[in-house]
């Protein structure tokens, strides 16, 4: 099971050198539609193979717009970031919306933030700090 867990890690964290390194020979917005193309054409060909039911019409409408918003417009905006940004500091900030979905959530959907959570929310953002190496008179963006 380590085993399995560090082949994961690997080829998850070359994934963002993976993107990044895509940027010298495709156009952001490309490298993402050949990706999606690709993962649509092996997804649909399992589908096919394991002859699985398509979910109701009433789903069809959330199925897309959260692929669109969720994944397409996450991806696109990674892979553009990368144009300018390292790839660790894109993932750490492409990783970071947990954070700050429990903050919006607190305030937009009235979830109560404990004292756990609140912890958890500031040792997450000093984490994030340390990561993106953010100091005094420093930039975030080298």
């Amino acid at each position: 099971m380590v085993k399995a867990l560090l082949l994961i890690y690997l080829i998850w964290g070359m994934n963002w050198v993976v993107m990044k390194t895509a940027n010298t020979f495709f156009p952001p917005i490309t490298f993402v539609a050949y990706r999606f193309l690709f993962g649509a054409v092996v997804l649909l060909s399992v589908w096919l193979w394991l002859r699985l039911p398509l979910p109701k019409k009433k789903y069809w409408p959330w199925i897309f717009l959260t692929g669109i918003l969720q994944m397409g417009l996450n991806n696109i905006a990674a892979q553009t970031s990368m144009l300018t940004l390292g790839a660790g500091m894109v993932s750490v900030l492409n990783y970071s919306m947990p954070v700050f979905a429990a903050v919006m959530a607190h305030f937009l959907l009235g979830e109560k933030l404990t004292w756990r959570k609140g912890f958890g929310i500031i040792l997450a953002l000093a984490g994030m700090v340390v990561l993106m190496d953010v100091h005094a008179g420093g930039s975030i963006t080298a």
